[in-house]
Parts: structure tokens; sequence; C-alpha cells
């Protein structure tokens, strides 16, 4: 976890572990305190739970990944109470039925710049409005994108799924360690 209350020698190792390219650490359950000035290179997904309260921190927020210049995915869940005390920027943003690029641009372009957007293709990267409209037969969601992309035909399937196989990941730090808590 990381966050403001977060002890400082926790905040400096999980720092140190997303700025090394061999760590094994692969998920960080953070707040936006994490990556404020730091250059985390190397990651490729994030997932906001609820809607940030201003564009601003839409933008901030989802600019933790993709660093690198490598493609990534920003997953927002939210459902409506998330938007109750949002800026009405964030509202449109969550709300639109066109391109949620170009509505997450809108605020800090002038229309002849987001004219100019609009033109520019990209590349099939779409965001999942446009994914939805995209009939170029070569778009294909990331890994991150299929997870949450499941028909809900499908999780039926999930219930006839023995719970013995599903794996538990520990950290290697003693102290980190919760397989006493757990008993089968």
């Amino acid at each position: 976890m990381f966050h403001s209350e977060t002890p400082e020698d926790i905040k400096t190792e999980i720092l140190n572990e997303l700025s090394d390219e061999e760590s094994t650490t692969r998920l960080v359950i953070a707040t936006s305190a994490l990556g404020m000035g730091e250059d985390i290179l190397k990651y490729s997904n994030v997932i906001l739970y609820g809607a940030p309260k201003s564009i601003v921190d839409i933008v901030q927020e989802i600019g933790r990944v993709g660093r690198d210049g490598m493609e990534a995915v920003a997953l927002l869940l939210h459902n409506s109470y998330h938007l109750r005390s949002v800026d009405s920027e964030v509202k449109d943003f969550f709300t639109t039925t066109e391109c949620r690029r170009l509505s997450m641009l809108a605020p800090f372009l002038s229309e002849g710049e987001l004219s100019e957007q609009k033109k520019k293709t990209r590349s099939h990267s779409c965001c999942d409005l446009c994914a939805d409209k995209c009939d170029c037969g070569s778009c294909d969601l990331n890994p991150l994108e299929k997870l949450f992309n499941v028909d809900i035909e499908e999780l039926s399937d999930f219930s006839d799924q023995n719970s013995s196989d599903t794996e538990c990941y520990y950290s290697s730090r003693e102290e980190d360690n919760l397989d006493t808590h757990f008993s089968d």
C-alpha cells in the first residue's frame, strides 16, 4: 500500500522496486500520492477506482503509466455515486458517447486544436467507445481490457470452478506473509 500515511521507509522501498526493471513487484495499491514527481517506467496498466474530482486529477493519475512510450491502459471503475461530487468536466468525461480521449483533452485545447486532434489517426489504440465503433479488424484488446470485457454469459462458468484452483501470492518478507491467516 502506498498512501500519505505509509511510513517513509516503505514508500522508498516501493519506489525503488518500481524503478528497478528486474523488480518482481506487479501490483501496488495506492492513492494519488504514488509517483508524484517520480518517473516510473515499464508499467502499462493503471486501475482507478472511483472518479477523480477534476479532469486534471484524471490526467495526472492515468499519466502514471505509459511513460516509456509503450502502449498503456487506464481502466476507470466507477458508478453513479462516484460522480455526485466531481467537476462537470469529469462527469462529461465519464458520460460521453464520443471519444474519451477527446473529451479528456477538450478542457485543455482551443476549438481549432481540438478539431485538429479529431482528424489525427490514433493507429487503432482506441478508447473503449472508439473500439466499439472501430471496424478495422485489427484492433486487439490489452490483457487488462480482456479481463474486464467478459461476456456476462461467460461469468456463469466461474461458479463451477473449484476454489482450490485459486492461486495466492504472498510477499517474500516474513512480516508481510499472510498464509497464517488462511485455512483450507
